[in-house]
C-alpha cells in the first residue's frame, strides 16, 4: 500500500506522490514500478505497478491529505511537473529526467507525518523553501531551550573528545574519576583542562555563537545548556547569563572536600591554584581556631569539570533548572552539536521535548548536527525538523 497521505501526479515517467516530494521521501520511478522510500530510522517501502495507481490515485484524492490541493481547508499548493508526452519510452528515458518542482504558499500550515516521522527533514543541500519556513517558525518563538554539545565549538578550534579517541588522551581516559590516582594523570588532566580554558578566551566567535548572542538578547532564549567546558559563552555578555554548564568550567576550581568552596581562575593563575590548599577552607580553619573549635582537614583544589564516573558538579542547581523548564511555556528546542550520549541528558531533552510537543502542535524541536539521531522511537517522533549538516551554515540561514 502507499503512504497514507499519497497523492499521485502525472511526471516525467508516469505518476509520483506529491506529498512524497514535499516530505523528502525517495521516489524512484521504473518502467513499470514507482517506489517511494521514507527517510528515517525505521523506512517504509512500497512498489505499486504504475498500471495499477489509476484506481488508487483516484482514491487518494478523494481523501486528501494535508498538503494536497484537494483539501478545501488548505491554501491552495502550487505544482508544476513534467507531464507524460505519449512519445516513445525508450527516448524517453534516455532523455534528463526533469525533476518535479514544487512551491510552498505563504502561511502552509506545518501537519505532522504518519507513522510519527518528521515534521520536515532537511540537509545541507536541502530547498531552501525548507529553510525559510524553519526561519520563519523559528522567529515566532518566544521561550527558546538550546541543547549544545562539541559541535558547536569545533568551528572555534576547539577539537571535540572524539578527535582523539583512539589515543592515550583521549577524554575518556583523560577525563576519568581515576585521574588522580597518579600524579602524572592529573599533571594530564590538569594540562587539558588548562588548554580549553586557553582556547576558551583567545577562539574567535563563530556564527552559531553570534545567534546564540541574537537569541539571548531579544530575550528569545530562556536556557542554554551546554555540555562544553571551555567557557567562550562568558566573553557574550547576554548568553553567558542563560547559560548552564552542564559538565563544569573551565574556568573554576573547587575544593575536593567541600563543593560548595570554588574560585575562579584565569589561565595565567591556574598553574598556581590548581591542587593548592582550599583558601576558604583555610579561611573556616582559622576561624574555628580562634573560637577553640575542632580543627577540620583542609582540601585541595582541583579543576570543576565533570569526570567519568562521578556525579555532575552542580547536580542539584541543574536538577532545579531543568523542573523549572518542565513547567514553562517552553515553545521551541533546539538541539544542537551533540548525539545526546550521556543518559541522563538525552532523559531529560526526551522529556523536555515531550512537555514542549504536547502543548502545541506548532512547538518545535529542531535537530541540528552532522550527524542523524540515534534515538529511540518515541524520541525520534518529537523532532520537527532535521539539519543534517554544520551548525554555523545552519546559524547563518537563521535571521534572527
Amino acid at each position: 500500500m502507499p503512504f497514507p497521505d499519497c497523492v499521485f501526479l502525472p511526471t516525467y515517467w508516469g505518476l509520483a506522490c506529491a506529498s512524497c516530494i514535499a516530505r523528502h521521501r525517495v521516489i524512484e520511478c521504473s518502467f513499470n514500478i514507482l517506489r517511494t522510500e521514507y527517510l528515517d530510522r525505521f523506512w517504509e517501502k512500497v512498489q505499486v505497478a504504475i498500471d495499477d495507481l489509476g484506481l488508487a490515485a483516484l482514491r487518494w484524492l478523494e481523501r486528501g491529505h494535508p498538503l494536497s490541493t484537494f483539501d478545501p481547508h488548505r491554501p491552495q499548493t502550487i505544482w508544476q511537473c513534467c507531464r507524460h508526452s505519449g512519445s516513445d519510452l525508450a527516448h524517453e528515458l534516455a532523455q534528463p529526467v526533469q525533476e518535479p518542482s514544487f512551491v510552498f504558499p505563504p502561511d502552509t500550515p506545518n501537519a505532522r507525518l504518519p507513522n510519527g516521522g518528521p515534521d520536515v527533514s532537511v540537509s545541507s543541500r536541502s530547498h531552501p523553501g525548507d529553510l525559510k519556513l524553519l526561519n520563519k517558525k523559528l522567529c515566532a518563538k518566544k521561550n527558546i531551550i538550546i541543547i549544545s554539545g562539541a559541535g558547536i565549538s569545533t568551528n572555534a578550534g576547539i577539537p571535540d573528545y572524539r578527535s582523539s579517541s583512539r589515543s592515550k588522551t583521549s577524554s575518556r581516559i583523560v577525563y576519568d574519576a581515576s585521574a588522580y590516582s597518579t600524579p602524572e594523570s592529573a599533571d594530564t588532566l590538569h594540562a587539558d583542562v588548562l588548554q580549553k580554558l586557553r582556547s576558551g578566551r583567545k577562539a574567535p566567535f563563530t556564527p552559531f555563537d553570534t545567534f546564540a548572542e541574537r537569541l539571548a538578547q531579544s530575550d528569545h532564549l530562556r536556557y542554554h545548556y551546554t555540555q562544553n567546558i571551555d567557557c567562550r559563552q562568558t566573553r557574550l555578555p547576554y548568553l553567558s547569563q542563560r547559560t548552564v554548564w552542564l559538565h563544569g568550567r573551565a574556568d573554576t576550581l573547587v575544593c575536593h572536600l567541600r563543593p560548595s568552596h570554588t574560585i575562579w581562575v584565569t589561565p595565567r593563575s591556574f598553574p598556581r591554584w590548581v591542587l593548592a590548599p582550599c583558601p576558604l577552607c583555610k579561611k573556616e580553619q582559622r576561624k574555628r581556631v580562634m573560637t577553640r573549635k575542632r580543627r577540620r582537614a583542609v582540601g585541595f583544589l582541583r579543576p570543576n569539570v565533570l569526570l567519568y564516573g562521578e556525579n555532575c558538579p552542580g547536580e542539584d542547581e541543574i536538577t532545579a533548572a531543568f523542573n523549572r523548564d518542565l513547567t514553562q511555556p517552553v515553545d521551541a528546542v533546539l538541539i544542537v552539536g551533540t548525539r545526546l550520549l550521556i543518559p541522563p541528558l538525552a532523559n531529560f531533552t526526551e522529556r523536555l521535548c515531550k512537555v514542549v510537543r504536547a502543548k502545541s502542535p506548532d512547538n518545535l524541536v529542531i535537530w541540528v548536527s552532522k550527524e542523524s539521531p540515534k534515538l529511540g522511537e518515541g524520541f525520534q517522533s518529537l523532532i520537527s525538523f532535521e539539519y543534517l549538516g554544520d551548525c554555523d551554515d545552519f546559524a547563518s540561514m537563521m535571521s534572527i
